[in-house]
């Protein structure tokens, strides 16, 4: 995955949903099959001006997690990300790890990751404001779509949004499509 992606994602976050949710006390985010991170650190860096944002990311893979806690990330990952932040939230590698670039510590500090198989109940006392679930549809069976998405609705607020792959629809969940492949509840 890459940062910032898609990018129309990110923007419709900014543009339709961070105004009223910066109001609020405190904002959760989960970034559910967050792979390298990315993901993650993206909506880290959106949520940076709130005090109180509470980002998780997880995913089934523990080996793609240890690549999202390590926080390295090649040039071609960080294509979206506008110079300002990749100067501030990154710091360039020299030597043998010229090209590639690490997220500083305030970054990394603000996302919690964490393994996770989305067929099974996320067991984490919160209710997230916003899920970004994208491409973790796709290649699944439908009783583990029917699973996904039921978990993933039991920790999400009333009138949250979901964010999936713009190549995945939902099935089994009621809700109201605002955008491509985004949902509120």
């Amino acid at each position: 995955m890459k940062f910032f992606d898609p990018l129309a994602h990110f923007d419709y976050l900014e543009r339709r949903v961070l105004p009223s949710l910066l109001q609020k006390q405190s904002i959760n985010v989960w970034s559910a099959a967050c792979s390298n991170g990315a993901e993650a650190y993206s909506l880290s860096l959106l949520l940076a001006k709130h005090p109180h944002a509470n980002i998780l990311g997880s995913d089934r893979s523990r080996s793609k997690l240890e690549i999202a806690i390590k926080g390295d990330y090649s040039q071609e990952d960080l294509v979206g990300v506008p110079d300002t932040l990749l100067q501030y939230s990154f710091r360039k590698g020299v030597g043998n790890l010229s090209g590639q670039y690490r997220v500083h510590d305030f970054l990394r500090r603000s996302v919690q990751f964490y393994t996770h198989n989305l067929t099974n109940p996320f067991m984490v006392p919160l209710k997230f404001d916003v899920i970004f679930c994208q491409n973790a549809l796709k290649g699944a069976s439908e009783a583990e779509k029917e699973r996904i998405e039921n978990n993933i609705s039991r920790v999400l607020v009333k009138g949250g949004f979901l964010f999936i792959g713009l190549q995945e629809q939902l099935f089994h969940l009621k809700s109201k499509e605002v955008s491509p492949s985004v949902y509120q509840f």
